[in-house]
């Protein structure tokens, strides 16, 4: 295996989180976990609009700050990950608003919210929107911008291009640009850079783009290092005629930092352009449950999957087919049985699994992250 594939390899670790089991409440219930989520009857409810609020009480002081995560589950489509952070008011409540407008009446989702040490789940449905289900959008923060013209930013497939910005911040605060590939995008690709906002209120980085072909899109993301200040943007790559590498703005303060570049997680390929990857960079699931594990095949049809470390006190070794030919497959991860008498991992229909070797426990699988690797089967990793 070349280079380029060598170190993709040696990054492709991703994280299998198993969270302790916590009981959740309907609205206006107390619970052992000092948080609870609002709903009524067996789930929380949600329209298909732009504007959807879940909420729910936390045992914190005014002020302090909840995270609150939402997984598309089953057959929802098209998948989605949001996460959102709220502040805690003086009544102990707090509130998240996320957008469903993109999602059909019937998908469902699983909802965690942590609060400190305390962490609280439950399922959720979304339902079709009556009309009335659409609440006002507030404007979108400028405390941070992108500059392009049209519909996305646009860069040639050269090796200096530039992505550039304004902020409402004060000068020489940092600006972290995070770019990921999306759709069809190959190879797969995460790379962040770090611009300094300068005294006109602008910013810029470089990156290299001269290993995508004309046609490749990612999204773009511009945050204030606390996060509290973000834009996003998607993005193509055209093609470079001639000499499109681009020139650094002279009024940056300090010289354009350079990039770090970071393997997408779980991604592995051979030589030939086989190669295999994870669908999701972090996979959650509660002790004792059943955590789904989606591969993704790309000219090849085996996988190696390993899941934990020796650090960690667990280590299962498999290999995944897709029997099937349909490009991927899923592995389910009992929690419950890993380790022990059983099944510990099953596979989706039509799709072949064989474990190589798994480390024995005493117990069901503790609370914890859980590194997880895939290459394609004779990958040099």
């Amino acid at each position: 295996m070349n280079g380029r594939y060598r170190a993709l390899a040696l990054a492709g670790l991703v994280a299998l989180s198993v969270l302790l089991p916590t009981l959740v409440a309907p609205a206006g219930a107390d619970t052992q976990a000092g948080v609870g989520i609002d709903y009524e009857g067996e789930s929380v409810t949600v329209a298909n609009g732009s504007a959807q609020t879940i909420s729910g009480t936390a045992d914190l002081p005014e002020g302090e700050s909840v995270e609150i995560r939402i997984r598309a589950t089953g057959d929802t489509q098209p998948k989605f990950f949001k996460t959102e952070s709220a502040t805690v008011d003086g009544n102990g409540t707090w509130s998240a608003t996320f957008d469903f407008s993109e999602q059909t009446a019937g998908g469902t989702f699983n909802v965690t919210v942590e609060a400190g040490d305390a962490t609280a789940n439950a399922t959720g449905e979304i339902v079709a929107c009556d009309g009335g289900c659409v609440e006002p959008t507030p404007e979108p923060d400028d405390g941070v911008a992108i500059d392009y013209e049209g519909d996305a930013v646009t860069v040639a497939n050269g090796s200096t291009q530039v992505v550039s910005g304004t902020a409402a911040e004060p000068t020489g605060t940092e600006i972290v640009v995070s770019l990921r590939s999306t759709g069809d995008t190959r190879p797969n690709f995460f790379r962040t850079s770090t611009a300094v906002v300068t005294e006109d209120g602008t910013w810029a980085t470089a990156f290299n783009f001269s290993f995508l072909d004309a046609g490749a899109t990612f999204s773009v993301e511009a945050s204030t290092e606390d996060g509290t200040n973000s834009a996003t943007a998607e993005a193509e790559v055209v093609r470079c005629g001639g000499d499109c590498a681009d020139t650094p703005p002279s009024d940056t303060p300090t010289p354009i930092p350079e990039q770090t570049t970071t393997a997408t997680p779980g991604s592995n390929g051979s030589d030939e352009g086989a190669a295999v990857e994870l669908t999701e960079s972090v996979v959650d699931t509660v002790r004792g449950d059943v955590a789904t594990i989606d591969i993704r095949f790309d000219g090849a049809d085996t996988a190696t999957l390993t899941v934990g470390s020796e650090a960690a006190g667990y280590v299962l070794d498999l290999q995944v087919r897709d029997a099937d030919g349909d490009g991927e497959a899923t592995v389910y991860f009992d929690t419950e049985l890993a380790g022990r008498e059983g099944e510990t991992v099953s596979v989706s229909s039509g799709d072949e699994l064989s474990v190589r070797s798994e480390d024995s426990l005493p117990a069901a699988l503790d609370a914890g992250e859980y590194d997880l690797q895939v290459a394609a089967a004779g990958a040099d990793g």
